[in-house]
Formats: C-alpha cells, structure tokens, sequence
C-alpha cells in the first residue's frame, strides 16, 4: 500500500475552507529523482508524509497551513525542520530538506479554491546549490565599494583642484616677485645717480 490516510474531526475550518476534517496522508510513491505527483489539500493543517524519499532523504512532511481562495494564496510548511513559505496560485518554492545545502524537493501551488489547494510536489536531484544570503553579500559589498568611490571621487576632483590652483599660482607669484626685485634695483640705482649727481654739483660747483 503506497498512499494511507488518517483523519480527525475538528471544530471548523477556515482560510477559505468550510471543511471540517484534519487529514494525514502518508505517501510512499515519491522515491525516485524526478518523482512528482500533484496532491488535494482540503483542510488546513492537513499533512503529507513523504515516507520513502530517495538518496537518502529519509521522511519528511509537506502541509497545508492555511489558504485564501481570494488572494489565491496558501501557506505550506514542509518539515522535518520546519520552513514555512506563502505562496500564489502558479509560484513553486525548492527546500533543501537535510540542510546540506542543495535542494531536494520542490512544492508548487497549482490552484486555490474554495474548497481547498491542489499542490504538486517533485523530488530534485540535490546538485542546485541553495542561494544563501551569504552567496549574495559579495554583490552587495560591489556596490557599496562603487557607491563608496562616487562619493569619494568629488572629494579627490576638488583636491586636484586645489593643487592646480596652488601650482598655477607660484610662478606667477614667483614673476611679480621677480619683476619687484627688479624695479627696486632700477630703482635704487637711479636714487644713487640722483645722490651723486647732487654731491657733484654742489661740491664742485661751490668751489667755481
């Protein structure tokens, strides 16, 4: 026997539900890589237990949390480490059920409706590398090292700025303090000449 059902009574249902019953299902069938086989979920927390899963794998659990036929929406947890995900009608999520770091199933929500999900699951063959958040870092550590230079670059443009203009400076300062030098010397040589010219004319022309 590869597919068993249990279930429990309960008081109500709910997330678009009307059902009134807690179902366990226990499948035997998904024990090949590339297995899938779609699944009715009708009642929240109704569980799929993938008993025989191949490399491995061991047991684990897919179930049904919630729904909203309006949003088409539904809430899955697969365990044995729980991971919770929301999904819409027509999106798939991949888990990575022994934490090795690659997926190992695949969970697609196919319908949401009033009476319940319809969902199809798919046994991977564990060679996809999960996407960590630390596989993404180095990307954002790239941005942050080019945002980091657009606003160091202005900083250095105005620092050259600077530098030409010192640079650009000097010399001319150095030619109006060369052109000063000499004016003064022009300057004293012609108060000499005038002195002498006095001292001339005075001493000599005192004595005629």
């Amino acid at each position: 026997n590869n597919f068993t059902t249990s279930a429990a009574a309960t008081s109500g249902g709910g997330g678009g539900s009307s059902s009134t019953i807690l179902t366990t299902k226990t499948d035997k069938t998904l024990n090949n890589v590339g297995d899938s086989r779609q699944f009715d979920f009708k009642s929240e927390e109704s569980k799929l237990i993938l008993s025989e899963l191949p490399r491995g794998l061991g047991s684990h659990s897919v179930k049904l949390k919630s729904w909203n036929s309006a949003t088409k929406e539904a809430t899955i947890e697969v365990a044995s480490t729980p991971k919770i995900v929301v999904l819409k009608e027509g999106q798939s999520e991949k888990f990575d059920l022994d934490e090795d770091g690659y997926y190992d199933l695949q969970v697609s929500v196919d319908s949401v409706l009033s009476t319940g999900v319809k969902s199809t699951i798919k046994v991977l063959d564990g060679t996809e590398a999960v996407l960590t958040s630390a596989a993404v870092a180095p990307s954002e550590e790239v941005v942050s090292e080019e945002e980091e230079v657009e606003l160091i670059l202005p900083e250095k443009a105005e620092e050259s700025i600077e530098e030409s203009k010192d640079s650009a400076v000097v010399p001319v300062v150095e030619e109006v303090s060369g052109k000063l030098n000499a004016g003064m010397l022009a300057l004293i040589l012609i108060v000499i000449v005038i002195v002498l010219s006095l001292v001339y004319y005075f001493f000599f022309m005192k004595k005629k």
